[in-house]
């Protein structure tokens, strides 16, 4: 299954899950590139009122055990960097462009979407920010209150990319310890499978923000990681 038809399948579902419209499914830039295999039943609840926690071992195992490997290798194709929403910052974004215009990576995508109500009052599920290659965000529709992501969602939004890229990387600031955090998912979930399945190939490197450092030194950092960071498989995380 391509990228495109399955990230149009990821955005029926997630659109169906809470009744809300979505982007035109021929035309969109960012979810047309969200083929996780698990979109149907992982994705599919994603923006709910109130957070529902997901037991993820039995599908994260199924993902990586078996659908990984039917990925074809792709050493020449480009790494794809997942964006975090705690790191929504023009600083941290605007590097990320440059480094995609520049062709170090494939694409920047957000590992979050909004509920957002358009002018007509229409409830509508869009790309959180806009980019280069993001036809899903449109800026006269504004979110909707109390409507959430959860971090188990960005998890599943960001490993969904090992079906487009063998290389990913991720930037967020968030290093809370709670149980259902993202570093804990990703320490607990995502690290041990990858060390088990990732098959010579597939890498995922965390690039955390440290609580002091700006987002100028951060960004400066991340881009010289990026730009020059030689693939290894399996699982890493530097605090920056």
């Amino acid at each position: 299954m391509s990228c495109r038809r399955a990230g149009r399948q990821c955005a029926r579902r997630q659109r169906g899950a809470r009744g809300v419209a979505g982007a035109n499914d021929e035309s969109n830039g960012i979810v047309a590139r969200q083929s996780g295999f698990s979109a149907g039943s992982q994705l599919g609840r994603s923006a709910t009122k109130h957070g529902e926690h997901m037991a993820l071992a039995d599908d994260l195992d199924e993902f990586f055990e078996k659908r990984l490997p039917a990925q074809p290798p792709r050493p020449q194709v480009r790494p794809i960097v997942g964006v975090d929403e705690c790191m929504n910052h023009p600083v941290v974004r605007d590097r990320l462009f440059e480094l995609q215009r520049a062709r170090h990576v494939q694409y920047v995508t957000p590992c979050w979407y909004q509920v957002r109500e358009d002018p007509t009052g229409r409830e509508v599920l869009r790309a959180a920010f806009p980019s280069p290659a993001n036809a899903m965000f449109f800026p006269d529709s504004t979110p909707v209150k109390h409507t959430m992501w959860s971090d188990e969602q960005v998890l599943w939004q960001l490993v969904a990319n090992f079906q487009c890229g063998d290389g990913l990387f991720f930037v967020s600031e968030n290093l809370r310890g709670d149980p259902a955090g993202i570093w804990r998912l990703l320490d607990s979930a995502v690290k041990p499978r990858l060390a088990r399945w990732h098959l010579g190939r597939f890498w995922l490197v965390v690039l955390w923000r440290k609580h002091g450092t700006s987002y100028v030194d951060y960004a400066a950092a991340m881009s010289r990681i990026i730009s020059t960071h030689s693939p290894a498989p399996g699982y890493s995380a530097q605090c920056l």
